[in-house]
């Protein structure tokens, strides 16, 4: 699927874009990956070249997490895409695509963004304005 996707004339299909790494020895190396994945989008001046030097310091810091097991992670976990039965029993989870598996504290342990948005403050600074 993805040689017929490169080689569409369709202007409006773009080649699908992927990227493959691991298998990671625990969470901090899995964390470094994301943070070199793209480096035509790592920054190019003074202040975002020190910012990202200091991430790095800080993961190094970090102490390493109690729990170092990979899970697999539902990458667009919102309200959509659970069904539930009338009675609000819990039926499937939809829209599985781009599964993965990661960390733990980047998995099922951290809380979905439908639950977090009134921390974002991006959203706060909507609501103000």
């Amino acid at each position: 699927m993805l040689e017929r996707l490169a080689q569409s004339d369709d202007d409006d299909i773009e080649p699908a874009i992927y990227y493959e790494a691991g298998p990671f020895v625990g969470p901090r190396d899995f964390l470094f990956c994301l943070l070199s994945l793209n480096k035509a989008k790592q920054p190019t001046h003074e202040i975002g070249i020190g910012m990202l030097k200091l991430l790095h310091l800080f993961l190094q810091w970090a102490p390493a997490p109690q729990d170092p097991k990979f899970v697999l992670t539902h990458p667009d976990l919102n309200m959509q895409n659970i069904l539930v039965f009338e009675d609000g029993s819990m039926r499937a989870l939809i829209d599985w695509d781009d599964v993965a598996a990661v960390p733990c504290l980047v998995g099922n342990k951290k809380y979905p963004s439908w639950l977090t948005r009134d921390w974002d403050p991006s959203i706060i600074n909507l609501r103000l304005t």
